[in-house]
């Protein structure tokens, strides 16, 4: 089992101190988020989606290489991803992050699907995706990387059926899927086996977190109102224990990469969270 965390969740820290923290931890690797940080949370403190004290984004990553490699080479942790945020309706920036990712010995670039609030047809959005997952394949052929595109609930692609629907026909070897139990607990869920069976051949990484139900409202006369919180790994609506039994039983070999958004000082929580892990796998 090669162990992963996602560097979103390391704000505060520069990438040197990451890879040195997830080497002291005892992590084979990290998935380096790529992303700009937005004028409004430029100065502020640092947070998961706002400011970072060491963005990474497609406006510095070609010139950051070589300090990256350095530091990962150093540490022994290995850069296994690239976390961007392009998106299938605008794939022009994956050809610039894919030839970096060759230079960083990142084998995997993320990718994203539309989202959907009903205002556009499913199907016109599925034809746009195809279109732009058709150019990044092109793409990731062409470097040698696999585009691997998240299960995320709120997208077109919210279960694993839906991922199977939009990569059908395409080159296995050039796209993949990114199984993340935690989003489909808000929206998705198929049964752990069947999720990671219609997957097959696209099954390419592991986003490791989870989330639960709660009761956020109790009317009388109903309907109750019910939200989705993030919660440890043990303890959410994503049994870990059965997905991890599904994955080796499907002979997964990839990545698991932490993504752990529960309220925990972050190294008790990645402390937790590898050893859990690794007691699953036991």
């Amino acid at each position: 089992m090669k162990i992963s965390v996602f560097s979103l969740l390391l704000p505060e820290f520069s990438f040197e101190e990451q890879v040195a923290l997830l080497r002291d931890l005892g992590y084979d690797g990290i998935e380096l988020r790529v992303c700009d940080i937005a004028p409004e949370h430029q100065g502020k403190p640092f947070s998961n989606w706002g400011n970072h004290k060491d963005p990474i984004g497609p406006s510095n990553l070609a010139r950051s290489v070589p300090r990256l490699k350095a530091a990962a080479a150093a540490s022994g942790v290995e850069i296994c991803a690239l976390g961007t945020y392009v998106n299938l309706l605008d794939p022009a920036a994956f050809d610039a992050i894919a030839a970096s990712a060759v230079e960083l010995g990142a084998r995997m670039v993320r990718v994203n699907s539309p989202w959907y609030d009903g205002r556009e047809p499913y199907d016109r959005l599925l034809e746009l995706a195809v279109a732009g997952l058709e150019s990044v394949e092109t793409s990731a052929r062409r470097h040698g990387v696999k585009a691997v595109l998240e299960i995320h609930h709120g997208s077109i692609v919210s279960s694993a059926s839906a991922a199977r629907r939009l990569f059908e026909g395409f080159d296995s070897a050039a796209v993949g899927a990114i199984l993340d139990p935690g989003n489909m607990v808000h929206e998705g869920h198929e049964t752990w086996a069947k999720g990671i069976d219609l997957l097959g051949p696209y099954l390419a990484h592991v986003h490791v977190k989870n989330a639960t139900w709660v009761l956020k409202e109790k009317p009388a006369g109903g309907p109750f109102a019910w939200e989705v919180r993030n919660a440890r790994l043990r303890e959410g609506h994503a049994n870990w224990r059965t997905i991890v039994q599904a994955l080796a039983a499907a002979h997964y070999g990839g990545w698991y990469s932490i993504e752990d958004f529960s309220d925990m000082p972050i190294k008790d929580k990645l402390g937790d969270d590898l050893a859990y892990l690794k007691a699953l796998a036991a």
